[in-house]
């Protein structure tokens, strides 16, 4: 979300659609957690469960797909909300599911803290993007920036005792209190 122009320069050679991903990577996340809530389905013998949810979030999305296409002033942007509709309606059917058929509860307080963190790291970076120059070398000065941006990402997830157990030698820090 900090560098759209820049990665699409990088992988593309063009700017063209570097403002959709700005739209588009928040959203993007949630596929992570649509592939561990579908194979936790399809391990506990429901994978028809999901397979039907699937089907009928892709019914939805082709008749918004359909119907947002017809509007002129929407352009491709009525592709991008169909998709990110799909993304999200699939994403919390699975989640609703999972919850129904295994009675499993979300701690809410890490994931409050880690949106939380992603704000602040986002913001972070969109300043510093805005405001430092480390070297005149454009690709360079993203990559320090990056880097930069990364480390302060981690740090706060450290610090708010959102890494796992295993990760820090079986020690974990407070649960939940960090921004929350």
């Amino acid at each position: 979300m900090i560098f759209p122009t820049e990665i699409m320069t990088l992988l593309y050679n063009t700017t063209t659609g570097s403002e959709f991903l700005l739209i588009m990577a928040p959203f993007f996340l949630l596929l992570h957690f649509q592939s561990i809530l579908t194979a936790t389905l399809q391990s506990i013998d429901e994978a028809k469960l999901t397979m039907n949810a699937s089907l009928i979030s892709s019914i939805i999305k082709i008749s918004l797909l359909v119907f947002l296409l017809q509007v002129p002033q929407l352009n491709i942007k009525g592709l991008v909300i169909s998709v990110l509709a799909h993304i999200f309606i699939l994403t919390a059917w699975n989640y609703r599911l999972v919850q129904k058929k295994t009675h499993y509860r979300a701690n809410y307080g890490s994931i409050i803290n880690g949106i939380l963190i992603l704000g602040i790291t986002y913001l972070f970076g969109y300043y510093l993007n805005s405001t430092v120059i480390f070297v005149s070398h454009s690709m360079l000065n993203v990559l320090i920036l990056m880097g930069i941006i990364t480390f302060a990402y981690i740090s706060l997830t450290a610090l708010c005792g959102l890494f796992p157990k295993q990760l820090l030698g079986g020690k974990r820090s407070k649960e939940t209190s960090c921004l929350l």
